[in-house]
């Protein structure tokens, strides 16, 4: 392919949301697990146990506000692990790997099972590389590379692939499985269209297959893209970019619910009482009465209200017998291995999107 490309997507927004209490807790969820598990904000979670430890600590006035920003670089690649396996999400999901796939003449390729994960050294969401390198996962890297992770490529080494990433893709047709990671910025999205973006980040030149940003960008090639989430082929860089407009609902939302936490942590929260979408106005009391209550408990309360496409107890693990491949059912988390949702194919949104081609 050597166009760039531009698909317009469906809105995200809350409006044609059946259920706002599920929309806003997946912001929620993410901004908290942004702040307990990145390890490179400014004010880190430590060793509190729940908000009012982490609130009461010895921080100066104001903390959180300092890291407003960072908090909103980092919390959308959380977002983007939630939302990308909603029912809301899931075409976004299957236009992207779509889109990757083609990169590599990867056709007709039936996604019947997923999964995504927040991946990099900065997070402890972190997975262990162990059981990842004996899995039989086929990696899709730059300028149409392919590799198992024990495959020798000259000047690759697989076993960075998670480490320089934020972001890994799991996708199976019940024969295969295919993985490829991708780099997200909440801030500045419009650097992922910049060669220079990947010249300064040769780690991610090697192994980084896509792009997720949130960025003021008006335009790609001559189509408008503003107050639009949009997928798009940069012939510049070589990849697709979900590209998420700062004027667009979703992200007004998103930028919304950190504002909103970053009052109850601050204690500047006097506004929050006039929310009208009683939605988010029940998110936000669940937050409130579980400010004392272990911050893992509240994520899982909150978790609960997310509109996935998949029962949270519902995995799949990858299992080789012979050269065949096999995913075994499990209502169990297994430490350190990859599972796989099922994907139901009634929850997919039926909205169509538009593809312009420059």
């Amino acid at each position: 392919m050597n166009t760039d490309t531009t698909v317009l997507l469906p809105q995200a927004a809350r409006g044609i949301i059946g259920d706002t209490a599920s929309y806003w807790a997946s912001f929620y969820c993410a901004i908290l697990k942004t702040v307990r598990y990145q390890k490179n904000l400014p004010f880190n979670w430590g060793y509190s146990s729940s908000l009012q430890d982490y609130k009461g600590a010895l921080r100066e006035s104001g903390f959180f506000g300092k890291m407003e920003n960072t908090v909103l670089n980092h919390a959308f690649e959380y977002v983007m692990v939630d939302f990308l396996k909603t029912k809301t999400g899931i075409s976004y999901f299957k236009e992207l790997c779509a889109s990757v796939l083609s990169e590599y003449e990867i056709k007709d390729f039936n996604i019947s099972k997923m999964n995504i994960f927040k991946v990099g050294t900065d997070s402890e969401f972190h997975f262990a590389q162990r059981n990842y390198n004996k899995t039989r996962v086929l990696m899709l890297l730059p300028r149409g590379v392919k590799a198992y992770p024990r495959t020798k490529t000259p000047g690759l080494s697989l076993d960075e692939t998670l480490k320089n990433s934020d972001l890994f893709i799991l996708i199976s047709n019940d024969e295969e499985t295919i993985g490829f990671v991708g780099e997200v910025e909440g801030n500045h999205g419009e650097s992922l269209f910049l060669p220079s973006y990947y010249k300064d980040k040769p780690m991610k030149d090697k192994y980084c297959t896509f792009g997720i940003g949130v960025s003021d960008k008006n335009k790609h090639g001559d189509d408008s893209i503003k107050g639009e989430i949009s997928l798009n082929r940069s012939e510049a860089v070589e990849r697709w970019i979900l590209h998420f407009s700062k004027s667009n609902c979703f992200t007004k939302d998103y930028r919304r619910a950190v504002r909103s936490l970053k009052g109850l942590v601050d204690g500047h929260f006097g506004h929050l009482e006039d929310i009208e979408d009683s939605g988010h106005q029940k998110i936000l009391d669940m937050i409130k009465s579980g400010w004392h209550k272990d911050i893992l408990e509240l994520i899982s309360t909150l978790e609960l209200f997310v509109d996935y496409i998949s029962p949270a107890n519902n995995y799949y693990y990858q299992e080789v017998v012979g050269e065949k491949i096999l995913y075994r059912p499990s209502p169990l988390v297994m430490p350190d291995q990859f599972p796989l949702y099922s994907i139901d194919e009634e929850a997919e949104s039926p909205q169509s999107s538009s593809i312009i081609v420059i």
